[in-house]
């Protein structure tokens, strides 16, 4: 079992006060990519202190893609993260699931962007109270692949029209929540 983080308060070098901070609150969230058929989803809980750019770094890691993509939050009518688009989003290290779930009822999106826009839906299902041992990213289900990079490539062999099609995107394997996991529990 986890041990609460412990924070020494006072001045550097001064003998401090240990506190015991309390654990973050939990949100469960399911993930959909939508545009495909049957669909491609995941479900996973993280600590509600987490930042989206947090996020979107664990959300790679159940997506399978590697990291560096441009990607975007969509919230109420607020945009975080980093895009090349005009427009001027907040930047996504600065706000929390707590904040995301106190501005939406239920859901928001998530935009990876590169030669195509793979969009997502982030249903938030549950915010549960946090323990000592529920405070890493888990995810707890998920059905089919998600795209190879490959498949942002159009109407090229392993392009994204021939994901489309059920038979192809199975090709891609299933959901492995195994590796999942353990990409997961290498995150901060």
């Amino acid at each position: 079992m986890l041990e609460p983080k412990r924070i020494t308060r006072g001045r550097p070098g001064a003998q401090g006060t240990e506190v015991t901070r309390p654990p973050s609150d939990v949100v469960r969230l399911r993930v959909v990519l939508l545009g495909i058929d049957p669909p491609v989803w995941r479900r996973l809980e993280v600590p509600a202190h987490w930042t989206l750019r947090q996020l979107h770094t664990a959300l790679e890691c159940v997506l399978g893609w590697p990291g560096g993509e441009i990607h975007r939050f969509r919230v109420a009518d607020r945009l975080y993260g980093m895009t090349s688009d005009r427009a001027k989003p907040r930047d996504s290290r600065w706000v929390s699931l707590a904040e995301v779930a106190s501005l939406v009822s239920e859901n928001f999106h998530y935009d990876l962007v590169g030669d195509e826009t793979w969009r997502h839906d982030i249903r938030i299902e549950l915010v549960a109270e946090g323990r000592p041992d529920n405070q890493r990213a888990v995810c707890l289900d998920g059905e089919r692949a998600w795209p190879p990079e490959s498949a942002a490539d159009g109407d090229q062999p392993g392009g994204r029209s021939r994901f489309l099609r059920p038979e192809t995107a199975d090709a891609y394997g299933g959901f492995d929540i195994d590796k999942i996991n353990l990409a997961l529990s290498r995150l901060g």
